[in-house]
């Protein structure tokens, strides 16, 4: 298995099917079907509304035939924790690259291929600032990486604090979306439980 993707969603219909099928778009346009998976975990969602017979995000990924073909899979994580059901997911990933996604993402085609080529030229971890679906005003940003065990610094164009290129620091296990090879997602151990991720969070030690 050469990549996995482990999406963590909890409240996130409808956004979540655009996250789901942009990344079924890009992933098979240069990989076969057997070399790549999706893993949602599905983190104690209760969107449902029965009074208004709407449905939410459980019911999205249990009623949907292709979450049953073996590309993508679903897992259940009782707890509200993003950080517990990444870290749920990436214990059931089989893939040489583990990818970790919010479920109100869109992703281009050629997006994971790109990014799969920085981890191996790195040797790090790729963490792309990028906008979300929903997001007002506007955010714009760019790729970047870094290399263990060196300090890091990213430019982000972001319309809330000015059109001009900004330093900030992000986490290491950052949110939205983030990628490395298994081998550094074990050197990290796994994101820490109870720790909050996020944007404007301090730099981790």
């Amino acid at each position: 298995m050469k990549v996995s993707i482990v999406i963590s969603a909890r409240n996130e219909y409808p956004m979540i099917v655009s996250t789901v099928h942009s990344i079924l778009e890009d992933l098979g346009s240069f990989l076969a079907p057997s070399e790549f998976e999706i893993i949602i975990v599905n983190n104690n969602s209760n969107d449902e509304n029965e009074r208004r017979g709407l449905g939410g995000t459980t019911d999205f990924i249990s009623a949907r035939g292709m979450y049953h073909t073996g590309v993508v899979k679903v897992l259940y994580y009782p707890v509200a924790s993003n950080v517990g059901a990444r870290n749920y997911g990436a214990q059931h990933a089989k893939g040489e690259y583990l990818f970790f996604s919010d479920a109100h993402m869109f992703y281009a085609q050629g997006t994971f291929e790109r990014w799969i080529k920085t981890i191996d030229e790195s040797g790090g971890i790729v963490h792309p600032a990028v906008s979300w679906m929903g997001a007002y005003p506007p955010q714009k940003g760019y790729q970047y990486s870094w290399k263990l065990g060196e300090e890091f610094k990213g430019t982000w164009n972001n319309y809330l604090v000015g059109d001009g290129d900004d330093w900030f620091y992000t986490p290491a296990m950052g949110h939205c979306s983030i990628g490395m090879s298994r081998t550094e997602f074990l050197l990290f151990q796994g994101y820490i439980e109870n720790r909050c991720y996020g944007g404007g969070e301090m730099y981790l030690d």
